[in-house]
């Protein structure tokens, strides 16, 4: 059996129900102009970019707002929603609580805006397991230092995929 030597949190799915969050901010951006965006219509967009979502919801619904339009408010929304009402799913506060007891290296790595994992960490109250900010842009950082994760890159292996959010921790004691 191989023994840990560090744990990288996803964000959404694992910390927090972040789809849950991202079907309230479009429907109720959708309800403000009368439509209404079921849960069956929706999960057809999980694992979609947001431009590919709001353009097929202008199709769909006939809506004549430019995308950045929706964009910018779809961002507003959802991170109040994030602020209102964003839960740590079950256990989640437990496995932070045994990794920092192990005393792993983690990280926190999301495919999300870094504004709503920002926002999130602070309502859930998260943020204190997660030090430093090693966010840069939409790719991940090599870390350096005590018990960092190496990162290598083979040519011969396709590149993982681009994150937008990777915060060491090892959290505050």
């Amino acid at each position: 059996m191989t023994t840990a030597t560090a744990i990288i949190f996803d964000m959404d799915g694992v910390l927090v129900d972040g789809e849950r969050l991202h079907y309230g901010a479009a429907r109720a951006i959708l309800a403000e102009q009368g439509i209404q965006l079921d849960v069956a219509t929706y999960a057809g967009y999980v694992g979609r970019t947001g431009r590919d979502i709001w353009e097929d919801l202008r199709a769909r619904f006939d809506l004549r707002t430019d995308f950045e339009t929706y964009s910018a408010r779809y961002d507003a929304t959802l991170a109040e929603l994030y602020r209102t009402a964003a839960r740590p799913l079950p256990g989640a506060r437990a496995a932070l609580d045994q990794v920092r007891a192990a005393g792993l290296p983690c990280a926190l790595a999301s495919s999300s805006r870094r504004e709503w994992v920002q926002i999130a960490l602070a309502t859930l109250r998260f943020g204190d397991y997660f030090q430093g900010d090693r966010h840069r842009g939409r790719s991940a950082q090599r870390q350096t230092g005590p018990g960092d994760l190496p990162h290598r890159r083979r040519a011969s292996r396709p590149r993982p995929p681009r994150l937008r959010s990777h915060r060491g921790c090892a959290g505050r004691h």
